[in-house]
């Protein structure tokens, strides 16, 4: 009877610990967009993201159609300590080099 109780605890406990935990999604633009507004190599960080919108169809539908590679969610990590920074001076993007505007 205890193992089963123990094993119950053990469970929810890692279900606590993997739900709602956000950090930081990067990604990298492997073509630019038409207007030139982003440009290829462009790397972006999105704040306070759960790991689960961090995957190929979140990526897909956030650049607007434009093929990212190398994105990875980091748990409890902020964008300026990844080395991003805010240039559009609303905190919803972060960038290693600022699109032209």
């Amino acid at each position: 009877m205890k193992t089963p109780l123990i094993l119950s605890i053990a469970i929810a406990a890692l279900g606590l610990v993997a739900c709602d935990k956000t950090g930081t999604c990067e990604y990298k633009f492997d073509e630019a967009s038409r207007d030139g507004s982003i440009p290829v190599g462009l790397e972006v960080c999105q704040p306070k993201w759960e790991a689960q919108m961090c995957g190929a169809g979140a990526m897909s539908a956030v650049t607007l159609g434009l093929k990212t590679s190398g994105y990875k969610f980091t748990k409890g990590a902020t964008c300026e300590a990844q080395g991003y920074k805010d240039c559009s001076g609303i905190g919803s993007s972060y960038y290693k080099t600022c699109p032209a505007k």
